[in-house]
Parts: structure tokens; sequence; C-alpha cells
């Protein structure tokens, strides 16, 4: 393994261990993907896509809650965001995975940018509302 695909793992290491911090699960799993793969590639993967997806899990009930804590939503929306960046490095690591292996990445790729997306529209609607009624109020000044 060349030191830029070693750095490249690493990457996605570190973006999964921040993603179960945020998600509080962090003490509760271990496996292959806290370390970067010596020979099994896609066993890493795999067991790094099954670790990602309980964190988007965790996340996710976070974004459903109609509790309205503001800091629930932003976490779940650094969750993932760590997980979407992990996902990304694992799919830019050159070497050729199996397609079953790339179709859970690119599943969970896509479930953390919906999650993204999702838990920032609480932020997003709040500043457009905010954004409308400024530019109201300063066209009604004029």
């Amino acid at each position: 393994m060349t030191p830029g695909v070693q750095r490249r793992y690493w990457r996605a290491v570190h973006e999964l261990r921040e993603a179960e911090a945020l998600a509080s699960i962090a003490s509760g799993v271990s496996g292959p993907a806290d370390a970067p793969p010596t020979e099994d590639h896609d066993g890493w993967v795999s067991d790094w896509t099954t670790r990602a997806k309980a964190s988007l899990k965790k996340a996710k009930s976070w974004t459903d809650e109609k509790s309205g804590h503001k800091w629930l939503r932003e976490r779940a929306r650094k969750i993932a965001a760590h997980v979407a960046k992990g996902a990304q490095t694992v799919r830019n690591i050159p070497g050729k995975l199996k397609a079953k292996t790339k179709a859970a990445l690119a599943s969970v790729y896509k479930s953390a940018g919906t999650l993204f997306l999702a838990a920032g529209i609480g932020y997003g609607g709040t500043a457009i509302a905010i954004a409308v009624v400024a530019w109201l109020l300063l066209k009604k000044g004029k």
C-alpha cells in the first residue's frame, strides 16, 4: 500500500470515528475499520459502511424528533458531513472493489447527503425566511 492510499484510509478512519463520537456510539463499536486494511479491502469497506450506517441511523432519529432541539439537528448534520466526507475518501481510493461493496458505499454516501440536507433545512429555512422579510422591508422602504 502506498503512503497516499494509507493516508486516505486514515482520513476515512478519522471521519468514521468523528461521526461515531458525535453519535455517542464510539465506545460500543469496533472492528477492522479502526485502522487501514492490510489485505481485505472489501471487508474493511464493508465494516466501515456498516458502522457509518449506525451513526447515520442515530443522527436520523434526531432529525425526526419533534423536540425542536437545534443542537441535535446540528449534531446530526455534522455526523452526516463526516460520513459523507469519509465515504467520498474511500470512493477515491484507487483499486478495485466488488460491485456489492461499491453499491453499499454509494448508498451510505447518498444517505449522508440526504440527511445533511434534511438536518440543515431547519437552519436554511429560517435563514431564507429572514432574508425574504428583510428584502420585503427594504423594498417597502424605498
